[in-house]
């Protein structure tokens, strides 16, 4: 009794309570910003400035090699992971080109730009030619090694 007492004052005192600090772990509901990297291509995608990404650890929605190297981190932790490109994209596959009518894209195509194609897969224009354009196939990421540099900014228990 005696302590339940002293919490109770020092709350009222203080105005605060003491809250345990919640892990990344599986059911939670974690929110962070990231920048993700492929040094080699001089590529990055980053949510810093825009709005942050929210997932449940153990869900499926995040890479499983990246997601256990956040098991542990709290709000406000920060953490770089690095990825090869098995544990990523895969490698690259030179196979993965197809050539299509140059009509059938926006004319202010350029070479190196990436697009979504019609079935949510990301594209490259890997050369355009007089009539026709060739788009690579291959997640612009394939056969890298991505940084991910993470801040942590919340962890929630999640009820159900």
């Amino acid at each position: 009794m005696r302590h339940l007492t002293l919490i109770v004052l020092v709350t009222v005192l203080t105005g605060t309570a003491a809250i345990a600090a919640v892990d990344v772990s599986d059911g939670n509901k974690v929110t962070m910003d990231y920048t993700v990297s492929a040094p080699e291509k001089h590529l990055a995608v980053t949510t810093e400035g825009q709005a942050p990404l929210s997932y449940i650890v153990g869900s499926g929605q995040m890479n499983p090699v990246l997601e256990r190297a956040l098991y542990g981190l709290r709000a406000g932790d920060r953490t770089q992971v690095v990825l090869t490109p098995d544990q990523g994209f895969g490698p690259y596959d030179d196979t993965k080109k197809i050539t299509v009518p140059k009509e059938n894209l926006p004319p202010e195509i350029q070479e190196g730009v990436v697009l979504n194609a019609p079935t949510g897969e990301l594209v490259t224009v890997a050369a355009i030619q007089d009539d026709s354009v060739v788009l690579d196939l291959n997640h612009p990421f394939a056969g890298q090694d991505l940084v991910f540099d993470i801040h942590i900014l919340d962890v929630e228990k999640v009820t159900k």
